[in-house]
């Protein structure tokens, strides 16, 4: 199983139908991608780039899809994890960072 972070962007393609995501991959977003999302297709809407049942059917299976949308402390020590695994910042912090 892989997990994936997803953005807002990601996801309203997933919604559209754009990308499909494997059954064995997991996702999880930072808990604002949801209103992000919202917010997008409302304004798409709006625009009339789709129209509003489109819009709310989307946003209908944004809350279908199994997105684990983490709150900032956990995505804080996730981030430190990863960040620390793959050695960020070693190279590109400047010295008076360290």
């Amino acid at each position: 199983m892989t997990w994936f972070v997803v953005d807002c962007d990601t996801l309203l393609r997933i919604a559209a139908g754009e990308i499909e995501v494997a059954a064995e991959h997991k996702l999880v977003a930072p808990t604002l991608v949801r209103s992000q999302a919202l917010s997008a297709l409302y304004e798409a809407a709006r625009r009339g780039t789709v129209s509003a049942a489109d819009g709310i059917e989307r946003v209908t299976r944004i809350n279908s899809l199994n997105v684990r949308f983490l709150g900032d402390k956990v995505l804080q020590r996730k981030a430190w994890k990863v960040a620390d695994q793959l050695d960020w910042g070693r190279h590109t912090t400047p010295s008076s960072w360290r």
